[in-house]
C-alpha cells in the first residue's frame, strides 16, 4: 500500500536571516550539529517518501543550491527577486513552475523549519484521514512566543492565524481608546503606543511602527498635545476585538485573549495546489505588517467552507527553527541531549503493568464486563477469548516470574465482507474482525533479542532472533532492497518461512522506518484460536500484534493509518506481495460494525453497524491455504496481471494518463466517459498473453519486474482481460457495499456476494451434485452484448450490465470451496455465499439470516464436511474491535 505522503514541497529559503549577524551565509545554510539547517530538514521529507522538491532562493541563492545540491540533485529551484515576505515566495513558485498540478498535496515549509519524521507523517495523516483541504502544524507558544496565534471553533478546528503584530497593533488601539477624553500630550500617546506595539523597555523599531499606525504614527512624532479625537480617528482598526465567522456564530476575541491562545502557528501547511493558488489570489496587505501573510490561508480557507485541521505538538523538540544564534544554540543543546538512542526501552508504565497485577486482574469478576468493550455481549465468545487471555499469561507468568512488566495484545483475524483482491489496485474494503484472534504477552528487554515462544508448542516451535544480525546480514538502503537481496530469499530457502518470519518481518519494518532509533527486543508469549490457513488473516493477525507489541515496548510514535501500510508492507519480507487490506480489518475493526476503508492514500471512510439479525458465517474447507511457494506464485501471478493490465490502458489511452493512477481510478466518473467506455477499454485488452506477447505490446516497459515475483504457469498465459474486469467489478461492489447495508438491503449484499465468487469459482454444481469447470465469459462477443444492453436504454438489460455485476475472471477457489458455496445457496435463509480470504483454500462465508443457522450447519454438514470426511469447522462471526492494547483499567 502506497504511504501517505505529498506529492511536493515547497522549500522557502529565499530569507536574508537578518536576525543571524552573518550577511555572508543564507539562514538555511548554518549548520545544526554539523549539519545544514536545510539538509536536515530535506531528509526527513525524504525518509517520508517525498521526492519532489521545489526551493524558492532569492538571497546568496548560489549558497544554497551547493548546499542542497550535494545531497539532493534533483530539485527545482525558482528565483525570488524581491524579498517581500513568504506569501510571494510562494507565488513565485507557482508562477515559476506550471509542473505542480491542481490536485497535488503540497507541503510549504520554511527552509529552516527541522521538524520530525512522525510528526510530519502524522500530519499527513491527518490531513488525508479527514479529508481537509488544509492542514497546519502548530506548537505551544508561550505569552513572549513570536508566533501567530491559532483560535479554534468549537469542534476544535483553526479558524484564522493571528499574527503577533496584528494582536500588538490592536494591544495598542485598545490601550488608545480607552484613555480619558481630551488633549494628550503627543509623547504621551507615543509612549502608550510603543510600549503596547513592541512591549515595555522594547527597541522602538519606526520603519515597523510607521507600517502599522500610519498617519497616526507620523502625527505623534511631534510635539505639544492632540486631542483624541482625532487620534482616534486615525487609529487602523476601530474596533480592537478580533471578530471570527464560524458556523456556531461570532467568535470574539479581546487582544488579550488572543495573545493568550495556547496554539502557535509553525508556517508549515499542506494543501492542494488549487488551493493555495486560490488563496493567494485572495490575500492582500492590510495588517499592521502591510505585507501578505502566509499565514492567511488559514482564514480564507475556513471562511470558504473547506476543511481545516491542525496537528498540535507538545515536545518542542520535534519542531525546530530558528532566527537567532541564541535560538540555534538551543536547538543544538535540545539535539544533543536527545541523540536518538534511549539506554532503556522507552515504553509507558502503564501499559506494562506486572505479571502478577495480570494474573489479579484476569481472575476477577469484573474482568468479563472490561472485555464487553472489546467483544460483542456473546457469553460464549467472552469465555473462550477470557481462557485464551488465561492460558498466556499464566506461561509467561512461569517462565519469567510476577514481577516482570508485561503489555496484554489482542490481534484478532478478519473477513473482507466486499472487496477481495482489490486493495492493492486502491479498491475499497468492507471490513469486519471476528471473535478469533491471536493473543501476545510482550516482555520488554535490555538488548536486541526477540524470543518468541508460542502455547502450542508442539505445533509451533519457538525460536529467537536478533535485530542487529538481521540488520548485519541485509542490505538497508530502503526496505525494497531489503526483500529483494538474494541474501532474504537465500535464508528462507535454507530454513523456510517458520511462522516467526511474520514477527521478525513486522520488528524489521518498523527498524527500517525508525531507521535512527535502535529497536529494543521483547520476550513474546503467543496463543490463538483463528484456524490457520483457512483465509481468516491468521498471518496478518499474527503481523499487526507484533507490530504493536514493538511500537509499545519502544515507545514508537506512529498512527493507525501508518502502522497498517507498514504491515501491508511487513509481509513483502516473507514474500507475499499483497496489499494492506487484511492488516486494516485487524487494526481498524469496530465492535458491531462494518468499517470501509479506502487505500492510496489509506483512510477510514465510514462505518456501518452490522444488522443483528444476520450473521456471517465461516465455513472452513480443511484445505489449508499454504502460503506455499505455489500458492505465493498464484497470488502474485493474478497481481502481474493487473500491473500490466493497467499499462496497457496507459499506453492505449493516453489522453487518460493524467487521471490514472491506479486501476481503481478507471471509472465513467474519473474519465468522464459512459459505461460504454469502460467496456471499449475492457475489449482493447487480451484475453490472454504470454509474456513475450506482453512485452512486445509493451516494448517500453520492461516488465521483468512484474514477472519476478512467481514462477512463470504452466500454460504460459496471462489472463489480462479477465482479471481486469474482476478488478472493475469488484472495486463497484466495494464501493456501494456500505450504502446497501444502511438501507438494509441485505438480499442485494447475497446478490454482490454470489457475483464476486463467481470471478473466483472454478467449478460448479448442478441440481446433481455433478461439477463442472467454470469460468465466467469475458470474451469480445460478451463485451459487445454488454455495450448492446446499455445502448438499448431498457432498464432491465441496462442494470444487468452495470459494472457491479460482472464476475470478471480471477479464479483462485478451488472445487471444494465452490460446493460449499452451492451447498449454502440453496439453504433457505442464506443469502449469499463467496469466497473467504485469498482463496486457494481456507474457507467460504455466508451470509444468513441467523435462524438459518442450524439448517445450514446441517446441510454443509451432510454435504460437504461427511462424504469428505474433513472435521466441521463452522464459525458464526459477528464484528469484535480491532487490534490494540488491553488496558487493565
Amino acid at each position: 500500500m502506497n504511504k501517505i505522503i505529498p506529492a511536493f514541497t515547497i522549500i522557502l529559503a529565499a530569507g536574508k536571516g537578518t536576525r543571524m549577524g552573518v550577511d555572508t551565509r543564507p539562514k538555511v545554510c548554518f549548520e545544526v550539529c554539523g549539519v545544514p539547517a536545510i539538509i536536515r530538514a530535506m531528509r526527513a521529507y525524504h525518509a517520508c517518501g517525498i521526492k519532489q522538491h521545489v526551493i524558492v532562493v532569492g538571497n546568496l541563492a548560489g549558497q544554497v543550491i551547493e548546499t542542497v545540491g550535494r545531497e539532493f540533485p534533483n530539485c527545482a529551484y525558482v528565483y525570488q527577486a524581491e524579498q517581500l515576505g513568504t506569501a510571494n515566495a510562494l507565488r513565485c513558485a507557482f508562477e515559476g513552475l506550471n509542473m505542480i498540478p491542481d490536485d497535488a498535496d503540497v507541503l510549504v515549509v520554511a527552509g529552516d523549519r527541522m521538524i520530525s519524521q512522525d510528526v510530519l507523517e502524522r500530519l499527513f495523516d491527518i490531513y488525508a484521514t479527514s479529508q481537509a483541504e488544509l492542514a497546519i502544524l502548530t506548537t505551544p507558544c508561550g505569552p513572549t512566543s513570536g508566533q501567530g496565534r491559532i483560535p479554534r471553533d468549537s469542534h476544535g478546528n483553526p479558524v484564522a492565524v493571528l499574527e503577533r503584530a496584528d494582536i500588538r497593533q490592536r494591544m495598542a488601539c485598545q490601550a488608545l481608546l480607552q484613555l480619558p477624553a481630551g488633549k494628550h500630550p503627543r509623547q504621551q500617546l507615543l509612549t502608550v503606543l510603543n510600549e503596547q506595539f513592541f512591549g515595555p523597555d522594547s527597541e522602538v523599531k519606526p520603519i515597523k511602527a510607521q507600517k502599522a499606525f500610519g498617519k497616526l504614527w507620523e502625527a505623534l512624532q511631534g510635539k505639544g498635545e492632540i486631542a483624541l479625537d482625532e487620534v482616534h480617528a486615525m487609529l487602523p482598526v476601530a474596533q480592537p476585538d478580533f471578530v471570527l465567522k464560524t458556523p456556531d456564530g461570532p467568535l470574539t476575541l479581546t487582544p488579550e485573549q488572543a495573545m493568550a491562545l495556547e496554539d502557535g502557528n509553525t508556517s508549515v501547511y499542506l494543501a492542494k495546489a488549487r488551493t493555495l493558488r486560490a488563496a493567494l489570489a485572495q490575500l492582500d496587505r492590510d495588517n499592521a505588517q502591510q505585507e501578505e501573510y502566509l499565514s492567511d490561508l488559514v482564514g480564507y480557507v475556513y471562511r470558504s467552507g473547506g476543511r481545516t485541521r491542525m496537528l498540535s505538538v507538545a515536545n518542542p523538540a520535534k519542531v525546530l527553527g530558528f532566527n537567532n544564534p541564541a535560538e540555534l544554540l538551543e536547538i543544538e543543546h535540545v539535539l544533543q541531549k536527545a541523540p536518538g538512542a534511549p539506554s532503556s526501552p522507552d515504553y509507558d508504565p502503564k501499559d506494562f503493568p506486572s505479571l502478577q497485577q495480570w494474573r489479579q486482574w484476569s481472575e476477577q469478576p469484573s474482568v468479563q464486563q472490561k472485555l464487553q468493550e472489546y467483544y460483542n455481549d456473546d457469553q460464549a465468545v467472552l469465555d473462550r477469548q477470557l481462557a485464551l487471555i488465561r492460558e498466556v499469561i499464566r506461561r509467561a507468568y512461569d517462565q519469567l516470574g510476577g514481577d516482570a512488566p508485561a503489555a496484554l495484545i489482542r490481534s484478532p483475524g478478519r473477513l473482507n465482507a466486499m472487496g477481495r483482491h482489490v486493495d492493492h489496485q486502491g479498491g475499497n474494503c468492507n471490513l469486519m474482525t471476528i471473535g478469533f484472534e491471536t493473543i501476545m504477552l510482550v516482555h520488554p528487554r535490555e538488548d536486541d533479542i526477540v524470543n518468541v515462544y508460542h502455547f502450542d508448542s508442539e505445533n509451533f516451535s519457538g525460536r529467537s532472533f536478533s535485530i542487529r544480525h538481521i540488520l548485519s546480514e541485509l542490505p538497508w538502503d530502503d526496505w525494497q532492497s531489503v526483500v529483494d537481496s538474494p541474501k532474504l530469499a537465500s535464508m528462507f530457502r535454507e530454513y523456510g518461512v517458520h511462522w516467526s518470519s511474520y514477527i521478525m518481518a513486522a520488528v524489521m519494518r518498523l527498524q527500517k522506518k525508525f531507521r535512527w532509533q535502535p529497536l529494543f527486543g521483547m520476550d513474546m508469549f503467543v496463543h490463538g484460536n483463528i484456524p490457520m490457513a483457512a483465509g481468516l488473516s491468521s498471518s496478518s493477525s499474527l503481523v499487526v500484534g507484533s507490530a504493536e507489541a514493538a511500537v509499545a515496548v519502544n515507545g514508537l510514535d506512529t498512527c493507525p493509518a501508518q502502522l497498517v501500510s507498514l504491515c501491508g508492507e511487513s509481509e513483502w519480507f516473507v514474500g507475499t506481495r499483497g496489499g494492506s487490506a487484511d492488516h486494516a480489518a485487524v487494526k481498524m475493526g469496530r465492535r458491531g460494525s462494518v468499517v470501509k476503508v479506502r487505500f492510496f492514500d489509506f483512510a477510514v471512510e465510514e462505518t456501518v453497524l452490522f444488522p443483528e439479525h444476520y450473521a456471517l458465517v465461516v465455513c472452513d474447507s480443511g484445505i489449508k491455504a499454504r502460503k506455499s511457494s505455489d500458492a505465493k506464485n498464484q497470488y502474485n501471478h493474478r497481481v502481474a496481471c493487473y500491473r500490466v493490465g493497467f499499462q496497457l490502458i496507459l499506453k492505449h489511452y493516453p489522453q487518460y494518463s493524467s487521471v490514472l493512477h491506479h486501476l481503481r481510478d478507471v471509472t465513467t466518473a474519473n474519465l468522464q466517459i459512459p459505461l460504454s467506455g469502460i467496456y471499449r477499454i475492457l475489449l482493447s485488452l487480451p484475453e490472454t498473453a504470454t509474456r513475450a506477447e506482453l512485452q512486445r505490446m509493451l516494448p517500453e516497459h520492461d516488465l521483468s519486474k512484474y514477472w519476478a515475483t512467481h514462477a512463470e504457469p504452466e500454460d504460459k498465459c496471462y489472463p489480462i482481460r479477465g482479471v481486469v474486469m474482476y478488478g472493475l467489478g469488484e472495486m463497484a461492489r466495494s464501493a456501494m457495499y456500505t450504502d446497501i447495508l444502511k438501507k438494509g438491503e441485505m438480499a442485494e449484499i447475497g446478490r454482490m456476494m454470489d457475483v464476486s465468487h463467481d470471478g473466483d469459482r472454478v467449478v460448479s454444481y448442478d441440481e446433481h451434485w455433478q461439477a463442472t469447470p467454470f469460468a465466467a465469459p469475458v470474451d469480445n462477443c460478451y463485451l459487445i452484448d454488454r455495450l448492446a444492453d446499455l445502448e438499448s436504454g431498457e432498464p432491465e438489460r441496462v442494470i444487468r450490465s452495470q459494472l457491479c455485476w460482472q464476475p470478471g475472471y480471477y479464479a483462485c477457489s478451488i472445487p471444494e470451496i465452490d460446493l460449499m458455496v452451492d451447498i449454502a445457496k440453496r439453504t433457505p435463509g442464506v443469502l449469499g455465499a463467496q469466497l473467504a480470504g485469498a482463496g486457494l483454500g481456507g474457507c467460504m462465508m455466508v451470509l444468513a439470516e441467523t435462524d438459518a443457522i442450524p439448517k445450514l450447519v446441517d446441510h454443509l454438514k451432510q454435504g460437504y464436511y461427511e462424504p469428505a470426511g474433513k472435521e466441521e469447522v463452522i464459525l458464526v462471526c459477528r464484528p469484535i474491535a480491532g487490534a490494540g492494547l488491553v488496558a487493565m483499567e
